[in-house]
């Protein structure tokens, strides 16, 4: 397991907790001597050390396919961040069928699943935009986190919201709710244009209040 703290001073402390509960835990920051940093990672991937706590050291760049999960007490506001972190428990490795994510620090709410579908382009973006969002649900009944287009919790399989409604079906089949939801707020007025229709359909996807698609509709009359 990899922790990812918000300072060093953090990072020793979770260390000290984990070790006080019978876990063999260690703690590396980048003053830590390089040879024994290699040490904890090589432990960390034979089982030797089970909890590797670290601040802003390896988010990106650590293969240690064993690794099965990862904890989050660092908020971030950097997409790309909160995607390496991730995925220091996402190596395939024989015998590992799933990743454990523990999210504290509010990261999947930001930004939405890890696996979330996201469109990139090299292009900027407007300031103040957040580029690449995918919004989030909470199980009522498990807690686990899931895609807010989904109908079922993918993992207890318990019903999130009720069936689609006529207003999501066009020309007999339904619209992609969970590509609306993986746009980016720029990406899906551009698809909806001035369409009251496909606003709806952002607004369902998205969790947004009916009123925001009046307001939509009124910028565009304006402009």
């Amino acid at each position: 397991m990899i922790v990812f703290c918000v300072d060093i001073a953090h990072s020793e402390l979770v260390a000290e907790r984990f070790a006080a509960r019978g876990f063999r835990a260690a703690h590396v920051d980048g003053n830590t001597p390089a040879d024994q940093r290699r040490d904890f990672i090589a432990a960390l991937g034979t089982g030797k050390i089970q909890v590797l706590c670290n601040c802003g050291l390896i988010s990106e760049g650590l293969d240690v396919p064993s690794v099965v999960a990862v904890i989050l007490l660092r908020p971030t506001k950097s997409l790309t961040l909160y995607l390496q972190q991730v995925g220091r428990a996402l190596r395939p490795a024989e015998g590992k069928a799933k990743a454990l994510i523990l999210d504290h620090s509010g990261n999947t709410f930001r930004f939405g699943m890890f696996d979330a579908p996201r469109i990139w382009s090299l292009a900027g973006r407007p300031k103040g935009e957040r580029e690449n969002v995918a919004p989030v649900c909470r199980c009522a009944k498990c807690g686990a986190l899931n895609p807010i287009a989904a109908f079922l919790c993918v993992n207890c399989g318990a019903q999130l919201r009720g069936p689609p409604s006529r207003s999501e079906i066009q020309s007999g089949r339904l619209v992609e709710l969970n590509h609306l939801a993986a746009m980016s707020y720029r990406q899906a007025l551009h698809w909806a244009g001035g369409d009251a229709d496909r606003l709806r359909l952002i607004a369902r996807a998205r969790g947004y209040h009916r009123g925001w698609i009046h307001h939509v509709l009124r910028e565009r009359a304006a402009s």
